[in-house]
């Protein structure tokens, strides 16, 4: 209930105050069946009744990130990049199988791109089409990203069997497999 929900966080308030963590009254978000935090929404809605749980990046969220993908596909400074791969690994760190993070490879060598004094006026811009395809596949799951969905009353799965037909032998030339 939300005086149960209220009650308990008071109670974690007093808790961190006695421990030295003062908390911000301005920043106080009230207990509620779903909340967003940094654009990634905690939707407890379903669960009392249907076990069900679901997290998903906002749409603004997800806009917002889709249109920097889009701004960057022409140029890219390190800094643009840089943003773009921190949001993007937030943005995807709670969704199934966690996509996307196999194109940041090249964002991340753009947004590391080894700065100097000498070279901070010459910094790379240009987008190669390594960089260009990172982007705009980043760009397209943002548009797609379906919410995860967490059902606590399911049954558990059979366990999943896999063969191979490795075998180790100790006393092989090769040492092993």
């Amino acid at each position: 209930t939300a005086g149960a929900a209220a009650a308990a966080q008071e109670a974690g308030g007093r808790v961190m105050e006695a421990l030295g963590y003062h908390f911000s009254e301005e920043k106080h978000v009230p207990a509620a069946p779903a909340n967003v935090f940094c654009g990634v929404t905690n939707d407890f809605v379903r669960l009392a009744w249907e076990g069900i749980i679901m997290i998903y990046l906002s749409q603004q969220r997800r806009d917002a990130i889709a249109a920097l993908c889009e701004d960057a596909a022409t140029a890219c400074p390190p800094s643009l990049a840089a943003t773009i791969r921190g949001k993007a690994w937030w943005a995807t760190a709670w969704a199934p199988g966690t996509p996307g993070r196999a194109c940041l490879q090249p964002i991340s060598a753009r947004a590391d791109y080894p700065l100097s004094l000498d070279t901070i006026d010459q910094l790379p811009s240009a987008v190669n089409a390594h960089l260009h395809r990172a982007l705009m596949f980043l760009r397209d799951i943002m548009r797609a990203m379906p919410p995860r969905v967490i059902k606590l009353d399911e049954a558990e799965r059979k366990p999943i069997l896999i063969w191979y037909d490795a075998m180790y032998d100790s006393s092989s030339t090769g040492g092993g497999w």
